[in-house]
């Protein structure tokens, strides 16, 4: 097996981590899925989140985005994640699907935004998917101010 480095390690309910100490090699970060669309919530996310912070990681959450009402997406997000989260976590939109409209992700990063901001915000995608965004100039402009961080997939 392939281990990139530095390591970052993504995690959620399709995996189980019994014990955050014990992860070799330790990664730089570790993130975690929070919620999905607009009512699903990780049933792993409060365990795995204080898990990654009692380890002393560099942690994030992340919102699966389905496209719809980014707005109502980020605050189905912002209602899971207000007890845990902290300044110095990264909180994260994960965009998976082709087509996705640049103003719904505006408006979720918006939200976010005013909600939480100091804490550093991060748009997760791959490269074809990010390239297929139909994006206004004023949109180009928004967007260039965060931070992307393009899937890589080791063979």
């Amino acid at each position: 097996m392939i281990i990139k480095t530095p390591v970052v390690l993504d995690v959620s309910h399709w995996k189980t981590i019994p014990d955050f100490k014990a992860i070799s090699p330790r990664p730089v970060l570790m993130i975690t899925k929070a919620t999905e669309g607009l009512d699903f919530v990780d049933n792993t996310f409060v365990t795995y989140f204080q898990g990654m912070q009692e380890a002393g990681y560099l942690r994030g959450c992340y919102h699966f985005f389905n496209g719809f009402d980014g707005a109502a997406q980020a605050r189905h997000f912002l209602n899971t994640i207000k007890n845990y989260v902290t300044q110095k976590d990264l909180l994260i939109l994960d965009v998976e699907f082709a087509g996705a409209d640049a103003a719904q992700m505006q408006a979720w990063f918006d939200v976010v935004r005013a909600a939480y901001p100091n804490n550093h915000l991060l748009l997760y995608s791959r490269r074809n998917i990010l390239e297929s965004v139909l994006l206004t100039a004023s949109q180009k402009e928004y967007f260039k101010k965060i931070s992307v961080w393009v899937a890589g997939y080791p063979t």
